[in-house]
């Protein structure tokens, strides 16, 4: 059983120098309960008065030695006692002794003879504004503490934040990265299909051409040799010609999409090209496996704004739909839809997967959140594709699904983007910023 607290009794200091005086005062004090204490000249109440915890003060006016009113002004200067509240007692009742008295710091005053009703109502009443203001003060000292400490708090809690969005700035363009090499992989691997064609092309042609010659040299080149020379070199030609020009058309696009990425230039595009040239990019990944893309963006679509960020938000949709919706499935297809008002555009990109449980649904925007937890899954993908749709494209990301019938991710932004400037913090030991 704990024991309670017991509050001591408040203590009274009576500074006196007639023995007769402090003998009835602490008879009177003591029997109320009060903690008295005496002292016999202003010099030995001032010592008691900073050596021992003292509520209140009842101090003679007329005494040996210093008198009340200079004890009081002492009092009031230490301020180890500057709080007590002083009750003069004096036999004059004239004015200027009581403005005196007030002036050297007293509260108030009882004249002698002393009536103890009086006085027990003075006592009370400036003890209760003493305990108040003592309350007053531990209070706001309690308040001051409070606040410095939510002061630091707060503090704490920006810096957190801080390094919460260097981490975000980090991730995301580590995320920009790791996509960005995906694309670099998948786009060699589909050149090399039209730069081998070419090559080998080219060589056959130089064969062709090398036994056309021996034949001119030694005379027996017939016309009939010439005349299917001549049409095998076309089609070669021809080959050749549309080798070189899907390669160029990879390259080109890849260079599009690899300087959006890397570089958040704000330009004007167009959102089917945008679209298009985006889903390619990522295609070569998926090859040989049998979902279908279908592309219905209407043409003349033209945007104002970051491709960069909006084709990482399509790479990271496809990827996502790839590694999720479509696990363990053998067929699938992803529609990415579009219209637009005068303003705004809204993009949808859905795919008719396996869909997601509304447990799974309020989550999938959190950073590192992911189901394919130790499988390769970083839970970045969709927490930076929202970040990127409403921090620098000025729209809104939501995501609906139903389990067993897919998942549609709507993308809502202006036609053009606010007028700020998407930028990836670095420290200045890893180079200057974008």
């Amino acid at each position: 059983m704990s024991e309670l607290a017991v509050t001591p009794p408040p203590a009274i200091l009576v500074i006196d120098d007639t023995p007769a005086n402090l003998g009835l005062a602490l008879a009177y004090l003591s029997e109320r309960g009060f903690d008295v204490g005496v002292a016999r000249s202003g010099e030995a109440g001032l010592e008691c008065a900073a050596s021992a915890p003292t509520d209140l003060i009842l101090l003679d006016v007329m005494m040996p030695g210093i008198d009340g009113f200079e004890t009081c002004r002492r009092l009031k200067a230490n301020s180890a006692t500057a709080e007590i509240p002083v009750i003069f007692m004096t036999a004059s009742i004239e004015v200027d002794d009581v403005v005196k008295g007030f002036e050297a710091g007293g509260v108030d005053y009882v004249t002698k003879p002393i009536r103890i009703s009086e006085l027990m109502a003075r006592i009370n009443t400036h003890l209760g504004s003493h305990f108040m203001r003592r309350q007053l003060a531990e209070h706001n000292k309690q308040l001051r503490n409070e606040i410095r400490a939510r002061e630091q708090v707060e503090a704490d809690l920006s810096a957190t934040i801080a390094r919460l969005k260097e981490t975000q700035a980090s991730l995301v363009q580590a995320d920009k990265l790791a996509s960005l090499g995906a694309m670099v992989a998948g786009v060699a691997h589909e050149l090399n299909t039209p730069i081998g064609n070419a090559l080998m092309t080219a060589s056959a042609l130089g064969d062709e051409a090398a036994s056309l010659g021996a034949q001119v040299a030694s005379g027996g080149l017939r016309r009939s040799d010439l005349a299917a020379y001549t049409e095998r070199s076309i089609g070669m030609a021809a080959l050749i010609i549309r080798s070189c020009t899907r390669a160029a058309d990879l390259i080109t696009s890849f260079k599009q999409v690899a300087v959006d990425q890397t570089a958040e230039h704000r330009r004007t595009f167009d959102l089917l090209a945008l679209v298009e040239d985006n889903v390619a990019s990522v295609m070569p990944s998926f090859k040989g496996i049998p979902w279908v893309f279908e592309i219905d963006v209407p043409t003349g679509i033209s945007c104002n704004s970051y491709p960069g960020p909006l084709g990482q938000v399509i790479v990271n949709l496809v990827q996502n739909a790839v590694a999720h919706a479509f696990d363990g499935q053998s067929s699938g297809k992803i529609t990415i839809t579009a219209t637009s008002d005068q303003q705004s555009v809204v993009l949808t990109f859905s795919d008719d997967g396996k869909g997601m449980e509304p447990s799974v649904l309020e989550h999938i925007f959190e950073p590192f959140y992911t189901t394919r937890l130790g499988q390769g899954g970083s839970g970045l993908g969709l927490s930076v594709s929202m970040n990127l749709i409403t921090g620098v494209l000025g729209g809104t990301l939501q995501a609906e699904s139903e389990l067993g019938r897919g998942s549609r991710f709507i993308m809502r932004f202006p036609l053009e983007a606010p007028d700020r400037r998407f930028q990836v913090r670095r420290r200045p030991s890893e180079g200057a910023g974008d």
